[in-house]
């Protein structure tokens, strides 16, 4: 496994399937090379309502890496077309937060990425909570 545990906890609870995807795809990259090699997760995030990830590569053949780039754009794709929430695949937009200013950086909260049902229940409560997250 290249993700530790922790690194999920950085994601609401319906992008922890696209982490868990992409942790298997990098592994059987490295597992499957004759040479020894390492991808080193250096941080995970949302940003712009997507997953960001940023990670270093050493001693892989350009196959390898190309390979290894193309999971973590598919998961980076992938995030915008799942609800970070419930994990829905259907109905999903992102959209800013509608946060008042002065609530969020810049005044306008994070961008997210819901699913219809979890955009109404996060406008019918005011926010929606999940780990460590408000959304």
């Amino acid at each position: 496994m290249v993700l530790l545990a922790g690194d999920y906890e950085c994601v609401g609870p319906g992008w922890k399937p696209i982490l868990k995807a992409l942790d298997q795809s990098i592994t059987n990259v490295l597992d499957n090379s004759k040479t020894r090699c390492e991808c080193k997760i250096l941080q995970i995030k949302e940003k712009f309502g997507g997953l960001r990830f940023y990670f270093e590569l050493k001693g892989l053949d350009e196959e390898r890496r190309a390979k290894i780039w193309g999971a973590v754009m598919m998961a980076e794709c992938m995030s915008y077309k799942t609800c970070e929430v419930c994990g829905a695949t259907t109905d999903v937009s992102t959209e800013p937060s509608r946060k008042p200013r002065g609530e969020g950086r810049m005044g306008g909260g994070r961008t997210l990425t819901l699913c219809d049902k979890c955009h109404k229940k996060r406008a019918e409560e005011g926010g929606l909570e999940f780990g460590k997250f408000e959304v």
